[in-house]
């Protein structure tokens, strides 16, 4: 934006704000019964990459918020297992959804003219701006008794200033500042 006032366009004129909004609902999942794919395997049934889905015995809450990190979101006693299973179930694959995920970075830039042709951009990136977690599906395994419907990690989020998909530690809000000279 340019203004004919030089004060005001000096103060006012060159920004340029950008951002990126990331929103998603839970994503699916199965809740498994580890302890029968055990007893399935030890068998000598030839059934090593058997997957057996865990069994309701009574209602389920099929959605798992970010309240499942201190408070399961369902519990062993929901579902048979072992001796108790009778069948193979009436519940589909991925019936379950885990927590959704909310993100959003923001970038600030302020472009100065310095000569006619030199200019001097500064700004900053902030990555998480809100410096808002995003859980992962809770542990769906019924074999695992002591921690089954809790949420037991973060998820990282698709950008940061260290690539996607890095390994570092990206979930907190990083913000990034920045100089160029153009000429």
């Amino acid at each position: 934006m340019k203004f004919e006032n030089r004060a005001l366009n000096a103060i006012a004129g060159g920004w340029a704000v950008s951002g990126t909004f990331f929103y998603r609902t839970g994503l699916p999942f199965s809740v498994v019964d580890g302890s029968t794919i055990g007893n399935l395997q030890s068998g000598g049934t030839n059934l090593q990459s058997v997957t057996v889905l865990g069994e309701p015995i009574s209602s389920v809450s099929t959605s798992c918020g970010g309240a499942s990190v201190n408070t399961a979101c369902f519990s062993t006693a929901n579902f048979a297992s072992g001796s108790g299973v009778t069948g193979f179930g009436t519940v589909p694959r991925n019936s379950f959804r885990g927590p959704g995920y909310f993100n959003t970075d923001l970038s600030l830039k302020k472009t100065f003219r310095l000569r006619e042709r030199i200019g001097l951009t500064i700004g900053a990136s902030a990555y998480n701006v809100l410096n808002h977690i995003n859980f992962a599906n809770p542990v769906a395994n019924l074999a695992s008794s002591g921690n089954f419907g809790l949420i037991e990690s973060a998820v990282q989020p698709p950008t940061s200033p260290y690539g996607a998909f890095a390994a570092a530690a990206t979930d907190a809000r990083i913000v990034q500042v920045m100089g160029k000279i153009t000429f």
